[in-house]
């Protein structure tokens, strides 16, 4: 199940126009915006539990002013998919050495019953 969902939110950003990868699959420098989308582990509360989705989006070193604009593009994209939310927990942005990017990530979470 979390398999599907994982596919559901890789297509659903696709169909949106972004370049989107699964982790590993993306290789060399940052020339151009860039999503990994990954599993971030789920958990149990009361009455149910949830499941983590993690965007880590990558924007070339010279384009740090952009960041706020591509992150709100993504938040707006993803409150199309109903069965998720935004946990609210964005990682600080940093300077990804491998990669020569800029690197955040934006969680999401989708909650189950049990």
């Amino acid at each position: 199940m979390a398999n599907d969902m994982w596919k559901r939110i890789f297509r659903h950003l696709v169909s949106e126009g972004f370049d989107v990868y699964p982790p590993g699959k993306h290789e060399g420098e940052c020339s151009s915006y860039y999503l990994v989308l990954n599993d971030g582990g789920s958990g149990k509360v009361i009455g149910g539990g949830y499941k983590l989705f993690n965007i880590s989006l990558y924007v070339p070193l010279n384009e740090y002013s952009e960041i706020e604009g591509y992150t709100s593009h993504i938040k707006k994209s993803m409150k199309k998919l109903l069965f998720l939310r935004h946990s609210g927990n964005d990682t600080p942005i940093i300077i990804n050495e491998k990669f020569k990017a800029h690197e955040q990530t934006l969680e999401y979470i989708v909650m189950k019953r049990m």
